[in-house]
């Protein structure tokens, strides 16, 4: 008799800390039924979803869910539900009832009676919305640094032929007659050096001066 009463004394001490270790622990917890409908939820999870207790009584985990990514839930409580997966762990988000919504990382578990048999799901969910956030943002920092090299690429390349024009334009400018523009696209210049002309393809500046020779000859 006296053994019986220790084993409930200390039966009722266990289920009192589980209980305080439920009501006050920093992540959101809660008990549903096998379909998913909430029988407990401890405050952090209440702040999370932004629910009452009386609230969830009416709701499930689903019904909860962002529609973007019920199907994908449903799928691994299927799996969890069906003995595939004793337990699995779950990004996703949850509708407020002000509609906006909130990044959860959920982990879910079967809870089993004395005869070995599932009788509830138990989940632990943490915030994770800023940190979601932060990631989007470094995604889009990381885009706008790719567009800005694409872009520095692209104008690099603009900026080669560009170049050579300005340098043919210059050139025959300042060149003293077409023979000396054409001498000097020969390496053989007799003006003195150009100082836009560095050195650019010789094909091009000879185009240049034969297409003014066939002008200024009326050819």
């Amino acid at each position: 008799m006296m053994q019986e009463q220790e084993v409930g004394f200390e039966s009722e001490i266990g289920e009192d800390r589980i209980r305080e270790a439920f009501e006050y622990a920093a992540s959101g917890m809660a008990i549903t039924d096998l379909d998913g409908y909430f029988q407990e939820t401890n405050p952090a999870y209440r702040e999370i979803v932004g629910r009452s207790q009386d609230d969830l009584q009416e709701e499930s985990i689903l019904s909860i869910t962002h529609e973007d990514d019920r199907e994908n839930c449903r799928h691994h409580l299927d799996k969890l539900l069906s003995g595939q997966t004793p337990s699995f762990v779950l990004e996703k988000r949850y509708l407020r009832p002000d509609e906006s919504s909130v990044w959860v990382r959920n982990s879910f578990a079967l809870l089993k009676d004395r005869h070995g048999r599932p009788s509830h799901i138990i989940l632990i969910c943490n915030d994770i919305t800023e940190r979601r956030r932060a990631e989007r943002l470094l995604v889009e920092q990381e885009k706008l640094a790719l567009v800005g090299q694409l872009a520095t690429s692209i104008a690099h390349e603009i900026n080669n032929p560009l170049e050579a024009v300005l340098n043919l334009l210059y050139l025959i400018r300042e060149s003293a007659s077409l023979d000396d523009a054409h001498a000097f696209c020969q390496g053989r210049s007799k003006t003195r050096p150009l100082g836009r002309s560095k050195s650019r393809p010789v094909d091009s500046c000879s185009f240049v001066v034969d297409m003014r020779s066939r002008r200024a000859s009326g050819a």
